[in-house]
């Protein structure tokens, strides 16, 4: 609180001393006449009104709060009415007034208008008020005393030989509430003003409340009274002009002035932050006006571009190029070159330099802006980076780079070849557009746990081609990772080894082959066997019991052609669920061999014929099923042998002679 006070002190102590030498002349004038000081007094707050209307007209662009808007034009309209007020003033011989009171009605309506207005512009002062509007408003506030005092309309507010009216006084009072209203009301605005500016408003508001506390006191217009009422009058209009200058154009101003000082400071530092050299040269002189400090010299040394950059005492290049300044001033258009430059270290790097024109105000290029990067190592390592990419290019293995979500960045001429995608065709796709499908998951899961953890994979994937085909490839994938150490990248090597698989799959499927018709000629050689030990003994073949296959030949040939129809009928019953009473024909079949007394060798004799001749032509895997089956087929028909020759040989004892 103490150090408030002091602060306080020190704001308002000036103040009070200036208006303390401005009240001296007044005291005498007082003394001397009375008119005189009341004129002097009006014009004066007539002036500050004037002033501020005038500050405020032409720096209302600058204040983004209504406020000072409001005060300006209000006070404008005040100043009006004082001057009326003190033409009209009883003594003055303008309009021939004898009485005090139309300039006792004048200034009443002034001090309605001021405190109405300050009220005012506290309460719009987040809003934004259209200026000519309320000028309009204004000029008919204006206009009213004149019309309303000329017909009379206006309450008399003044009586010679009484005194002020009780309409005068009550209305005194009322502005002073207001007064006091907006005294209070302005602190909740607070932060809308500044410290000086909120101090200065507060005091023009509590002076002008004071001076309307004593003009309710006052009987004679001539009293000291009167003078000290505008003696606080004068006072509370040079706190409000204090604070409509300071906020209207000197806070602007220094804003304005800090505000380039920041920017000053602010592309100073930018400009040192540079780490290569950035400087402007004066078009005319090739003199150097501002330099940065990766220049390595000082812009106040007053070189020219060519002598601080190149050491060189003519205005060109070291190798006698054109210069480019002189020809971004006749193009007035941005430069972008490389220039050969030899060091202090007597090397010779390779320079980018860029050159933008500062055009003026009438058309022509009045400075240079330049900055140069060494670009040496980068030219070499873009060359090197040409070779590599020419490299892979036209590499013969396929070459892929996607990004770490498996989308697809790069592919070379020889992925493109064997798989049959172009580049656009493939660039920016997922990379499981090529996955075939024919090798599992978990292949793909391991390498991407592989190149995720850093580690190169290496392997053999099956890929599908555009036309669907499918192709072997042996990939080595490798992280490519930034400085830091993460992956941004992936890169596949990939040698087309289709061939070798195939090669391979094959050399595995004939393998399989040879193991199955083996396996298929000893169940075959099992079925010969089987008919050796069912050759007819000596003994067999002494009482005429001799194989079909002997002593019919011809009717062999058509018990197997008869076999071979009823194996494929069987079969394909058995396969296919087809509607085809086999059992009947199996019977037949049985009945008709017994016929010729054929025993269980003949039909196996049979069967085994008709089976070689079947499965000769047949792929493996049929001629197996025919095989399978006809192990099926054989022991049912047996059991059809059995029951032939249980009903005609041993239960039929007639047949049985017969036979």
């Amino acid at each position: 609180m103490k150090q408030n006070n002091e602060n306080l002190r020190g704001l308002y102590l000036p103040h009070l001393k200036i208006l303390f030498i401005k009240l001296i002349p007044l005291v005498i004038l007082f003394n001397i006449n009375f008119l005189y000081f009341h004129i002097i007094v009006e014009a004066y707050t007539i002036a500050i009104g004037v002033t501020i209307f005038v500050i405020t007209l032409n720096t209302r662009r600058y204040y983004e709060n209504s406020f000072f808007t409001i005060i300006g034009i209000s006070f404008l309209s005040v100043a009006f009415i004082d001057f009326i007020h003190s033409l009209t003033y009883k003594g003055m011989t303008v309009f021939s007034v004898n009485s005090a009171n139309m300039a006792t009605q004048y200034w009443i309506y002034g001090r309605y208008v001021q405190s109405i207005s300050i009220f005012l512009a506290l309460f719009f002062i987040t809003k934004k008020i259209n200026f000519y509007a309320l000028i309009f408003a204004y000029a008919i506030v204006t206009s009213f005393p004149p019309i309303m005092i000329g017909y009379n309309i206006f309450p008399t507010s003044y009586i010679d030989g009484v005194g002020q009216s009780n309409f005068k006084i009550i209305s005194e009072f009322i502005v002073v509430v207001i007064f006091l209203y907006s005294f209070h009301l302005i602190g909740k605005f607070r932060e809308y003003f500044g410290y000086y500016v909120y101090h200065m408003l507060r005091a023009g508001i509590l002076l002008s409340a004071l001076t309307e506390i004593v003009f309710t006191l006052y009987i004679d217009v001539y009293s000291i009274t009167n003078a000290t009422g505008h003696v606080f009058k004068m006072s509370a209009f040079y706190f409000f002009y204090r604070a409509c200058v300071y906020a209207t154009l000197n806070k602007p101003i220094e804003s304005i002035f800090h505000d380039i000082n920041e920017s000053k400071r602010f592309l100073i530092n930018i400009l040192e932050s540079l780490t290569y050299p950035f400087y402007v040269v004066d078009v005319k002189t090739k003199k150097i006006k501002l330099a940065n400090s990766a220049t390595n010299f000082d812009a106040k040394s007053n070189l020219t571009c060519y002598s601080a950059l190149y050491n060189n005492c003519r205005p060109c290049s070291p190798n006698g190029d054109s210069c480019v300044i002189d020809v971004v001033k006749e193009t007035k258009r941005p430069l972008v070159t490389e220039i050969s430059h030899i060091g202090s270290d007597k090397k010779e790097k390779i320079i980018e330099l860029h050159v933008y024109p500062i055009i003026n105000n009438n058309g022509e290029v009045e400075k240079i802006i330049e900055y140069c990067f060494d670009i040496t190592d980068k030219k070499r390592q873009k060359e090197q980076i040409n070779k590599l990419s020419v490299a892979i290019e036209h590499s013969s293995n396929s070459i892929i780079i996607t990004d770490t979500k498996g989308t697809i960045d790069y592919v070379n001429k020889s992925f493109c070849d064997i798989t049959g995608y172009s580049s656009d065709e493939i660039i920016g796709q997922d990379l499981s557009i090529i996955k075939s499908g024919f090798i599992n998951d978990e292949i793909y899961e391991n390498l991407l746990m592989s190149i995720n953890k850093g580690k190169v994979w290496h392997g053999e994937i099956c890929k599908k081609k555009k036309n669907g085909e499918l192709i072997w490839q042996q990939l080595t994938m490798t992280p490519l990772k930034d400085p830091s150490g993460k992956a941004t990248h992936y890169i596949g090597i990939l040698e087309d080894i289709t061939d070798r698989i195939r090669a391979e799959l094959a050399e595995k499927k004939a393998e399989e082959t040879e193991k199955k018709v083996l396996e298929l000629e000893k169940e075959l050689e099992s079925l010969d066997r089987l008919i050796g030990l069912h050759q007819p003994t000596i003994t067999a073949r002494f009482y005429g019991n001799i194989p079909i296959r002997e002593s019919m030949p011809e009717l062999f040939n058509e018990l197997v052609n008869s076999y071979k129809t009823l194996f494929k009928k069987y079969l394909e019953s058995q396969v296919y669920k087809t509607e085809y009473d086999i059992v009947e024909h199996m019977k037949q079949y049985i009945d008709n061999l017994g016929s010729f007394r054929a025993g269980p060798r003949e039909l196996i004799d049979l069967h085994t014929t008709a089976l070689k001749i079947i499965t000769k032509e047949l792929p493996y895997e049929k001629a197996q099923a025919y095989v399978n089956e006809g192990k099926i087929l054989l022991i049912e028909l047996m059991g059809y042998f059995v029951s032939f020759y249980r009903n005609y040989f041993i239960m039929t004892g007639k047949k049985t002679k017969e036979l």
